[in-house]
């Protein structure tokens, strides 16, 4: 007699139970994963007529995800009064379990300003990111500068034949020179992921410099979510480059590159942002930000916790999918009583809906607002620039004052103090004394302290990121340079509740040096 499960929706070999009859593990003829066989041998003088009984129990997804949400309140002195909150998914142990089915699609920028280092790096990361599609995945890749250069007219299924022809057209066609025009391959882009069943649809955009239109390009982007034209995720690149998928972003570390545009298509498109703030990161943090977007593990999440509260805001706007590479944190304010019991749902690769139930705490010596203020500083920036809020980019400027993050709205602090009537009045105070020889006050202003909007004029001569003027890196550089990578590479090896309660016993600054 044999028996067969399969399969098993997690791919891994469930645990079984087999009360009747007795079939021990020695007795499998079958262990695939996913599946299991048994078989069972012996004498009898005839067939019994007791029913058969086999039973097996798949474990609870629940079990490998832990969750809970952060409540504080705000300090006396704090600009928002607003209570607080920190949400955060940390999956367990999920490395090797089954994934999302990947529609991935590669637009890579091959102007004038991407030749030397730049192409070499990008095209071998990419070969690697090819070579790492599991054989259910689709691929497909769009080179472009002033003319667009397309590798298949629909998506390709993974195969070794197609990787290795891929990489071949891929060493032909990347060939630096002209100007860019982003807007025509990303329309395309979308063009042919807008029919993609059962999987996770993947823009993966790689580009240098800034464009012209760029709010325009959002707002497009935008509508598309809003009306449900297409469904997709940006991963958005940034070192040298930028990057683009499920809207995931990765631009590159240049002052020519406009972060913030990345940044924006990436949380509207749900998907991450990475930055990689030095020439020689860029293979290794694109390859980072590819692994990410490919384990995917929960999609579609939503919460139903501010029906209760008031004034709430949450960042980000859009809740992302969860990966198998790190946790997923949401942070935001409110007014009210928040609730103390609720679910997150979601749905998993199977696509079976997933429930799970949220621990709700109070916070007491954990800093909340410092956990969560490196990640709502660049998200209010990205916005604020969008959007050409003023008020946004005071409250940027409060809140990095206020933990002492950098920010790119701190150049508001500087014109507005030196408008301020204090300031004013200070000057005029500094030498009361009759017939004193005056003095003007010497003020030192740091550099700009942040990643920066680009520069259009250096993107549309073709000039090479990291061509400028060769300088010693600055305090301001060595504090983003940190900043940007640190608690990624922290997640990578702490769990988030062990991340979060080694930061409740360092002081501000020892948080401010390490970051």
């Amino acid at each position: 007699m044999a028996l067969a499960k399969s399969p098993c929706p997690q791919g891994d070999s469930p645990p079984v139970t087999y009360p009747s009859p007795p079939m021990s593990s020695e007795q499998k003829v079958r262990h695939n994963a996913g599946s299991m066989g048994f078989s069972y041998e012996s004498d009898v003088l005839s067939w019994s007529k007791t029913n058969f009984s086999f039973t097996y129990v798949v474990p609870d997804s629940s079990s490998h995800i832990s969750s809970g949400v952060l409540l504080e309140s705000p300090l006396v002195d704090d600009f928002d009064q607003r209570e607080m909150f920190c949400l955060y998914l940390s999956p367990e142990n999920l490395k090797g379990r089954k994934i999302f089915r990947k529609d991935i699609l590669f637009v890579i920028d091959i102007s004038g300003s991407m030749r030397g280092k730049l192409m070499d790096d990008t095209k071998n990361a990419l070969s690697v990111a090819l070579a790492k599609l599991d054989l259910d995945d689709s691929f497909s890749i769009i080179a472009f500068n002033g003319e667009i250069y397309q590798f298949s007219k629909s998506m390709k299924l993974v195969s070794k034949d197609a990787v290795e022809r891929a990489i071949e057209w891929i060493n032909m066609n990347f060939i630096e020179g002209g100007d860019t025009n982003i807007l025509y391959p990303l329309n395309m882009a979308i063009r042919m992921l807008s029919d993609a069943q059962s999987s996770v649809p993947i823009i993966f955009l790689v580009k240098d410099g800034i464009v012209e239109d760029e709010r325009q390009i959002c707002d497009m982007i935008k509508n598309h979510m809003t009306n449900g034209e297409y469904d997709f995720f940006f991963l958005v690149f940034q070192a040298w480059i930028g990057i683009l998928t499920l809207l995931h972003s990765f631009p590159i570390k240049s002052s020519f590159c406009n972060h913030y545009f990345l940044r924006m298509l990436s949380m509207i498109g749900r998907g991450q942002h990475f930055a990689a703030l030095d020439v020689d990161l860029i293979e290794p943090q694109m390859l980072k930000l590819f692994e990410k977007a490919s384990s995917l593990v929960l999609a579609n999440i939503t919460m139903g916790i501010f029906n209760d509260v008031d004034d709430v805001e949450v960042c980000p706007s859009h809740i992302l999918d969860l990966s198998s590479d790190g946790p997923l944190l949401l942070s935001g304010r409110y007014k009210g009583s928040f609730s103390k019991d609720f679910e997150i749902k979601g749905v998993l690769p199977v696509f079976s809906n997933f429930v799970i139930d949220m621990k709700i705490q109070d916070a007491k010596d954990i800093p909340v607002q410092r956990i969560c203020a490196r990640y709502q500083i660049e998200y209010l920036t990205a916005q604020a620039w969008l959007s050409k809020d003023e008020k946004l980019e005071q409250k940027v400027a409060k809140l990095g004052l206020q933990t002492g993050f950098i920010s790119d709205s701190f150049k508001w602090i500087k014109s507005h103090f030196l408008s301020s009537k204090s300031w004013q009045k200070g000057v005029k105070k500094s030498h009361p004394q009759s017939g004193a020889k005056e003095q003007g006050q010497r003020i030192i202003f740091l550099p700009p302290l942040g990643i920066g909007f680009g520069n259009l004029t250096a993107t549309t001569e073709n000039i090479q990121p990291g061509s400028e003027e060769t300088k010693g890196p600055d305090g301001a550089e060595i504090f983003v340079k940190a900043s940007i990578n640190c608690c990624g590479t922290c997640c990578k090896n702490f769990c988030c509740m062990c991340c979060i309660q080694v930061c409740t016993q360092i002081n501000i600054q020892c948080a401010i040096a390490f970051t």
